[in-house]
Order: structure tokens, then sequence, then C-alpha cells
């Protein structure tokens, strides 16, 4: 037997009522440039227009002139409903609309439900979709088990929010949020007695899941729900006892005791940044050392490079510890990690152009800094010439319009020569002088109320490419001293990443030329172009680039 827990429901109208009459222009006739209906099976026509008269959004309305031809009627219905059936549970989203353009008979319909259900004997959960159910064949549906690394349920709240705020706003006494929670307690009552308000919603039905299935687990199993991770199914848990951890550790193949103690008081997951920890510093460095173990867990920063090598490969023994303990450093957030391994490239460049003598020795950040910078100093007495990056002009036109923001303007400035990457190199005593002939990498100084100001951002943009589109994405954007921005720029810079996502998808975009003027006074000229997937120059070297086979970016 089906039974209502809670139920409200909301009905939209919007009726347009027009004129018996409209006066046809001359240029409305037969004007195959402004009129793209002129021919229609072969049969001339004019797109005729009606005149609007008023709108309405009564019921009364709606009724009254349901087959009025010259009225425009549509009406938008939505219920949400927590109902439960035997052991079923669910929360349901229907939401359907009716309209009849002016001048038509016909009727465009579409009824859809999005629902979330509950097995409460297995405790297996269940969440998809049945959009224009109303047709017996172009519908489409979706149904998915136990996907908690998706987050179902956040994304099934978005959407109800979102239809319920485009409702309540014509109904008096309504409001979003007591709705959202006067269902979401109903429905969650039923599982925990809404003794759990301390978790998340996704934890809570996990936690029911994992409780019902017997599945052993640490107090802070929400970090397993990341959406980069991949939850242990029941296979894998059947195999190790039903423990959360130890069937996480065997799907992600990672071992140690001291990570699976990590594992169960951690407060983030960040495998990427543990693999490339064990990867360059071997198991016998991280897995010992507890502190570090957990902070690369707890690390919330991004982890582009990608050792593929052992720093035993790179380092001596000595060099390798002073490495190590700059390492800590960019675990406790005191350093970026890219910076970090940019180093570390500088490092092995060098060591290649054959600068034996080149040596690890800094242990501190001020140590690290003017470290860097004199490595930085001698890579380029090896790649020596001025650089000239051409980009398209409307390229350059749109990149450097002032951005205003909270009463703040910004200016944007592509940095196209050495000159230009070398100032703000010593401005924000960086690296980034050694960036003028990557040819994937976009650099644009950030600068904050005036083109010349010293208070500025330097951002790194690269171009990859992907199923045929273009793809740009902030991978640094440092201050100085490759220091962390505050949050005063965040805004800024997203109104630029946004302006770079769209210049790229521009049909007038294309992708860099470099000139190099070398020391002795040869001018090198190159294209760049796309193989696989990766931008490259289409003459060898002129960037004196380095195929670095230790880091993959």
């Amino acid at each position: 037997m089906r039974k209502e827990l809670y139920k409200v429901s909301f009905v939209k109208y919007d009726c347009t009522e027009y004129l018996p009459y409209t006066v046809l222009a001359d240029s409305m006739f037969y004007n195959k440039k402004s009129n793209p209906n002129y021919e229609h099976r072969g049969k001339k026509k004019v797109n005729t227009e009606f005149t609007f008269k008023s709108n309405h959004l009564t019921e009364k309305a709606f009724v009254d002139n349901f087959a009025n031809p010259l009225w425009g009627i549509f009406r938008h219905n939505l219920l949400l409903v927590v109902e439960q059936e035997g052991h079923k549970l669910s929360i349901k989203l229907f939401h359907s609309y009716q309209t009849r353009r002016v001048g038509t008979k016909y009727f465009t319909k579409s009824k859809n439900v999005d629902y979330v259900t509950i097995n409460t004997i297995t405790g297996d959960i269940y969440c998809g979709f049945l959009h224009n159910y109303q047709k017996k064949r172009k519908f489409s549906r979706r149904i998915r088990k136990n996907s908690f690394h998706f987050d179902f349920f956040n994304n099934f709240k978005h959407q109800t929010r979102s239809l319920l705020n485009h409702f309540v706003k014509n109904y008096e006494n309504s409001n979003t949020d007591l709705i959202m929670n006067s269902a979401l307690n109903k429905f969650f009552e039923t599982i925990d007695g809404n003794n759990e308000t301390k978790l998340s919603h996704g934890e809570r039905l996990y936690k029911y899941y994992m409780m019902k299935r017997n599945i052993k687990f640490p107090n802070n199993f929400g970090v397993f729900l990341n959406s980069e991770l991949q939850v242990p199914n029941l296979k894998i848990l059947r195999k190790n006892d039903m423990k959360l951890v130890d069937s996480f550790m065997k799907f992600h193949n990672i071992t140690g005791k001291k990570l699976r103690k990590a594992l169960h008081i951690c407060e983030n997951i960040n495998l990427g940044m543990y693999k490339n920890a064990i990867n360059f510093f071997g198991e016998d460095w991280v897995n010992q050392n507890e502190d570090v173990l957990l902070k690369c867990l707890n690390f919330r920063g991004t982890t582009w490079n990608r050792p593929t090598t052992t720093g035993r490969e790179i380092f001596s023994p000595d060099e390798l510890k002073r490495a190590f303990s700059m390492f800590e450093l960019v675990l406790n957030e005191q350093l970026d990690y890219n910076t970090y391994f940019d180093h570390v490239i500088t490092y092995v460049r060098l060591k290649t152009f054959g600068e034996e003598e080149v040596r690890w020795y800094s242990t501190s950040i001020t140590e690290f800094r003017q470290e860097h910078l004199d490595w930085t100093d001698k890579l380029q007495h090896y790649t020596q010439g001025t650089y000239y990056r051409i980009y398209p002009e409307y390229m350059m036109n749109e990149v450097i319009k002032p951005i205003t923001c909270e009463g703040e303007t910004y200016y944007p400035v592509l940095l196209t020569n050495s000159s230009l990457y070398n100032n703000e190199s010593q401005q924000q005593s960086n690296c980034v002088k050694g960036y003028v002939g990557r040819v994937s990498s976009i650099i644009v100084s950030f600068r904050k109320g005036d083109v010349e100001s010293d208070s500025r951002a330097t951002i790194e943009y690269q171009l990859s490419k992907e199923e045929d589109k273009i793809k740009v994405k902030n991978v640094q954007c440092l201050g100085r001293f490759n220091g962390s921005l505050t949050s005063e720029w965040y805004k800024p810079v997203e109104i630029l990443n946004e302006r770079m996502n769209k210049i790229a998808k521009d049909k007038r975009f294309d992708t860099v030329k470099l000139k190099k003027v070398c020391t002795n006074g040869v001018e090198l000229f190159s294209d760049s172009e796309w193989k696989d997937n990766r931008l490259v120059w289409n003459v060898e070297g002129i960037d004196a680039s380095y195929s670095s086979m230790y880091i993959d970016f």
C-alpha cells in the first residue's frame, strides 16, 4: 500500500492575448534574406506576426482560452512527494508543462520525473529519471544503483531547488528552504530518525547503506565519497571481510599499516599527491613518516606535475634529504607544488647541459627562492636569444581589455617577448622568464589599479586539445614570491578565465607563432601545431626546450 509522507504541488500559468488583426509590412512579403521560411515544401508562405495585447497569469485565463487561436497559453506543473510503498522509500520530483503557441491548434507537452528510491531491506539506493514519459518511444530514462561517488543526491537537491525557486515566487507564504527542509526531513526521518544531522545528506545515505550491508567503516567514512575516487563495490568488500578501508586500499593498489591508520583519521584523500610522493621519494620515505603520510592525504592543492621516476635517480643522498625537507613545506602549503617541481625540472635540465657542479642546497623558503632564481639565470645562458611570441590580433585585443570588479579595475597584460617575461620575473621574483618558449603556455600579468601596477598576479594558461576542441586551463595563478593570492583576486581571475575560454572557442583563434633572434643575429621562425593532442613547435629546438625524462606534464 502506497503511503504519502509529504506532498506539495505548484501550478504556474502564463497566457498571452493578441489582437485579432495585424499590419503586414512590405518587407515581410517573400523576402528570402529576412524570412528563413520563404519556401516550405515547395510553397511560398509569409511568417505572419501577431500583435501583443496583454498578458495573464491566472488559471481562469488558461481555461477560458484553452482553444482560442488568438491566445498563446502555457501551464507548468510541479509536484514534490515523499512516499513509501512496502519496502521502498522514495522522494520524487514531477515536473511537466503544456503549451500552445498563438495561431496554432496543437499543444506541446512534456512530462518528467526525477527520483531517489531506497530499498529499506537491502539498503540499495537508486537514482534516476524518466523524461518525456508521455511519449511511447522518444522518451529518455536512466537509473543508477549505489553510485555514491557521483554525489547524486546533491544533484537531485540542486534541480529541485532550482525548480522550486521558479514557482514559489508566485505563491504567498511559500519558502523554498522551508519546503526543501520539510521534504528532506520526512525522507530521512524514515531512514535514520533525523539523528545524523551533523552529516551531509550523501553521507547519511552512504552510512545507511553500509549499516544495512554490515560494512565495517571508520568515523571519517565521508572522505571516501570524494568524486575523484571510486568507492569499492560489494564484490571487493566481500573479499576483504566487508572492511571499507581494506577494500579501498586493495581497489587502489596501495599498502602499508601506517597508511591504513592514516586512512582512518584523515580529513581528505588526495591519492594523486600520495602516489606522486611515493613514486618520487619511495614508499620507505613516505609510509614510515606518519606526519608526511597524513599531510599527503589531506593535501587540498592540485597535482598537475607527475614524477615518473624516483628522486634517487636525480639527486645524491644528501640532496634528496634536502629536497624532501622542502617537499614537506609543500605539504604545509608554504611552497607551491608546481613551483617545487619546476625547480626539479630546472635542476635536471642544467645537469643535461653539463652543469655538473649544480647541487640542491636549499632547506628554507628564502634559500629556495634564491636558488630557484640562480638556476633560472644559469639556464638562460643555454637558451640565450630574444623571443617574440606572435598571437592573433583578435586575441591580443580581447585579452588586454580591463576588468572592473567590486570597484577595482584590473588590467590583463599578455606577455609577448623576452623583455616582458624578464621584467615580470624580476618584479614577481619567480621563474616565469623561463616560460617564454613554452608553446602551450600563455602568460598573463594581471595587474590591479593600473597597467604599470606592482600589485599583480602572474597567471599561466595552458592549451590542450580534447576531442578536437581546444581547452584553456588556468594551471598557475600566483602572487609575488610564488605566494597564494588573497580572496579579493578570486572573482577578477574567474572573469579572466571565462574570457580566455571564450577566446579559444572563437573561430578566429589561432595558436601562437615564435620568432627567436639569436645572439649571433640569426633569426628563426616557427609555427605551432597539434600532435597527439599536444601543441608543439614545428621547428624543433627553437625554444631550446628539453623533453624531460623525469617529469611528465
